[in-house]
């Protein structure tokens, strides 16, 4: 299982329910602008979005509904 990290913090565009989707986030003191959400999904453990951000990178973030917190998950 790839290493998991808190994400502190994350704006979301929420419609009907929260996360519609991310828009945004803050990794290693840098704020990340999301350009396209390439995969999106639903497990046990959450709803999982892959992100391509406005540089170009690629991050995997996932929501915890239990936990009510965002984390990303680092390959």
């Amino acid at each position: 299982m790839n290493p998991v990290k808190r994400l502190a913090q994350v704006t979301c565009y929420a419609g009907r329910k929260y996360p519609e989707r991310p828009i945004s986030f803050v990794w290693q003191d840098e704020e990340h602008i999301i350009e396209a959400i390439e995969g999106e999904w639903m497990t046990p453990q959450g709803s999982h979005f892959q992100v391509r951000t406005s540089a170009g990178e690629r991050f995997h973030l996932v929501y915890s509904r239990e936990a009510d917190e965002w984390y990303l998950r680092l390959k």
